[in-house]
């Protein structure tokens, strides 16, 4: 069998992340401290530390204890070294942010655009909104990292084309080329749920960012999931694989909208649930509800109970939450939409169902947690398409090149 080795600049890009992801874990650290924690040649981490240095990635800040001779001198994460660019394309909107490499955000806007638009017309927005937010944050283009595109449908990760966006009708859209061209640097599209899903990762609790291994379930218009497995945002051999809101979980349920009977996605969407809290209201004669928000209100200013509500949707949930747990044996599992909002009604009754409902020991450990990002969680997962790949070493020898 053929012995398999990495090539010397594949390992080198290696290193530097290994470097850089140890310096920006630990809030200060000692060019020794990161010899004995990575094994690695003094040499040759005193090489990667200047290079990180020489880019602005890396600072001295202050000395630590001697432990005999000189005091070490400590080394810091410099965040705002690089600065990263993430738009959200909606059907009408495109909302586009820059931030630093933990996702804080210096600017941020919008740009209206419209669903019949051609190709190519919105290529020139995006252009023009990347532009407009360039200027608004003073942002010198040999700063920018990259830009990271989240768009709802079908992307090819292949050729990077949108194969089709459902709330657009856009087909074989190519975004990644042409505003790579144009702006010089390296971009990246995916979908909503997987962009998501890096958020949680990167700037979540502190939980999601500690694990190389969870899972993030979406609970909207639709039933999504994404999987960071060993680190890295799982994919299947072209498209996501995540659809898991077209997995059967009861075979005499309700019609989904895919044509087929018992989906999670027909159990368990926002729509789902606000057409069991409206049966549930009507048989209490009170109006029925709308949104996630009128079912907080009613909740909290009129004391309406919705027991027993949560309790059937609990149970769906969970059902969705065991099958991810025996699937991918995460060490995270985080819900967003509808539960995330509601979550001191169902996330309890939920985690019971997913842990009893798994396999004895695969569900040993995991947390289950609602997102604490919220409604900015597509933007900023934007944003971390290049993130993850700044600190996975994909862009470094790419951005060397422009510093």
């Amino acid at each position: 069998m053929r012995k398999l080795t990495l090539q010397h600049s594949d390992l080198s890009k290696v290193n530097r992340a290994t470097v850089l992801n140890l310096i920006r874990m630990n809030n200060q650290i000692s060019r020794a401290d990161i010899v004995k924690k990575t094994k690695l040649a003094g040499p040759s981490v005193s090489r990667i530390v200047q290079d990180l240095i020489n880019e602005g990635l890396v600072g001295e800040k202050g000395v630590g204890e001697s432990i005999g001779g000189r005091k070490p001198i400590l080394l810091t994460f410099r965040p705002d070294g690089r600065m990263v660019m993430g738009m959200d394309i909606r059907p009408h909107l495109i909302h586009g942010i820059i931030c630093n490499l933990d996702g804080d955000v210096v600017c941020e806007g919008d740009y209206p655009i419209h669903a019949r638009m051609s190709p190519q017309e919105v290529i020139d927005s995006i252009i023009e909104h990347a532009e407009a937010l360039l200027r608004k944050s003073k942002t010198a283009r040999r700063d920018l990292a990259g830009i990271g595109l989240s768009i709802p449908g079908l992307v090819d990760h292949q050729t990077f084309k949108v194969r089709f966006s459902p709330p657009t009708g856009w087909r074989n859209l190519s975004l990644q080329q042409p505003l790579s061209d144009h702006f010089g640097v390296p971009v990246m599209v995916d979908n909503t749920v997987e962009v998501m899903t890096l958020a949680e990762k990167y700037m979540g609790s502190e939980a999601s960012q500690m694990t190389n291994n969870l899972v993030f379930l979406y609970f909207g218009a639709g039933v999504g999931a994404g999987v960071i497995n060993n680190g890295l945002l799982f994919r299947g051999s072209r498209y996501s694989g995540m659809e898991v809101g077209h997995t059967t979980i009861d075979l005499h349920g309700p019609q989904c909208r895919c044509g087929n009977y018992g989906c999670l996605e027909a159990m368990t969407s926002e729509r789902a649930f606000l057409g069991k809290v409206n049966v549930h209201l009507a048989n209490l004669n009170i109006d029925p509800v709308q949104t996630i928000a009128e079912v907080a209100a009613l909740i909290e200013e009129r004391k309406v109970d919705l027991q027993p509500v949560f309790q059937e949707m609990s149970v769906y949930l969970g059902v969705g939450i065991a099958n991810m747990i025996n699937l991918f044996n995460p060490d995270v599992i985080v819900l967003g939409g509808w539960p995330s909002e509601l979550g001191q009604y169902v996330m309890d009754q939920a985690k019971q169902v997913g842990l009893s409902r798994s396999l004895e020991g695969m569900s040993e450990g995991v947390e289950l947690l609602a997102s604490s990002i919220g409604e900015r969680s597509v933007i900023l997962g934007a944003a971390s398409l290049i993130i993850q790949m700044f600190f996975t070493g994909e862009l470094a020898s790419i951005v060397r090149e422009r510093v």
